[in-house]
């Protein structure tokens, strides 16, 4: 997209001509865009996942949080000239923020220990938080993660014939059976809060050492608190390595202790997350927003992640 398009959207900000539009090298749900004017550096996000309302409660939840007293920053939703957060666009909603400052945390011991540590004092601050004020409720089944795939025998069958049948696609077709009814039990038993459901490396700024920021609350929404640490580890680990598992947890135990029942389920917790992964990858294939091959990568590394033990 030129420059100049770029421009239109952010018009209803009042920004003035942008000197510099860039894309940031992640990201595969929205678009999104760095935009410079007379020096500030700010982040438009166009959203294909959620609708105006949804959007709108997620910044809700934004500005709870920007009134905690939290170590770090969230984004703050800057208000269009008409006072709206959320603007309607022809490519969809938008929405603009200044940019944080900060760079994504490595993989290495010192950066899951901040990564960690980041997620427990967010928790532990949205665990405070009025369930009313939860964008989405998660406590869902599968067939309820996208709305392009209510039926997941379908979907077995649609991934046994476009890739091939294999180990992942009959464990696909198993575990989809009876995780809903393991994880249905947890939820009967464990606590509930509203979560950030979208946590690790990639949706964290560290600067010197220190958190700065964190990202990306488009899927926060009430569930289990362990499923925040469940998501977590699967996408900030290597396959949930030891040493970056412990690593982790070690910075995520200063603000939060979890009950020994909430470490029974994370094994539990981890299969489903990775199911609903490649479920909502799925969904978007059937809209045309995603690859088979991108629904493939995600079955390959759901599998991986569920046999790997906790």
């Amino acid at each position: 997209m030129a420059a100049s398009d770029v421009s239109d959207l952010v018009r209803p900000w009042n920004l003035g001509t942008p000197t510099e539009v860039t894309r940031p090298d992640r990201g595969t749900n929205n678009l999104v865009w760095l935009v410079q004017v007379a020096g500030d550096t700010f982040v438009l996000r166009v959203h294909r996942n959620a609708g105006l309302e949804q959007i709108a409660l997620e910044h809700v939840l934004l500005a709870e949080l920007g009134r905690r007293e939290l170590s770090f920053a969230v984004p703050a939703p800057i208000p269009a000239h008409d006072g709206r957060t959320v603007v309607p666009t022809n490519l969809g909603p938008a929405s603009l923020y200044r940019r944080l400052p900060g760079d994504h945390p490595p993989r290495d011991t010192a950066g899951l220990m901040l990564t960690g540590q980041a997620l427990g004092e967010l928790d532990a601050a949205l665990a405070d938080v009025d369930a009313e004020l939860a964008p989405i409720d998660w406590r869902r089944a599968l067939n309820a993660i996208h709305p392009a795939v209510p039926d997941l025998d379908e979907l077995a069958a649609d991934l046994d014939r476009e890739l091939s049948s294999s180990a992942e696609t009959t464990w696909f077709e198993r575990q989809v059976r009876d995780i809903d009814a393991r994880v249905r039990e947890w939820r009967t038993k464990l606590p509930t809060q509203v979560i950030h459901c979208d946590f690790g490396p990639s949706n964290l700024l560290v600067e010197n050492g220190t958190v700065t920021g964190v990202l990306d609350f488009e899927l926060a929404g009430l569930d289990l608190r362990a499923f925040d640490l469940a998501a977590a580890l699967g996408q900030s680990t290597d396959e949930l390595a030891t040493e970056q598992v412990e690593a982790f947890r070690a910075g995520y135990d200063r603000f939060i202790t979890l009950s020994a029942a909430e470490g029974a389920a994370l094994p539990d917790l981890v299969a489903q997350r990775a199911l609903g992964s490649v479920i909502w990858r799925a969904g978007r294939w059937r809209q045309g927003l995603s690859t088979v091959a991108e629904v493939a990568d995600r079955l390959t590394s759901a599998y991986r992640l569920a046999h790997c033990g906790l």
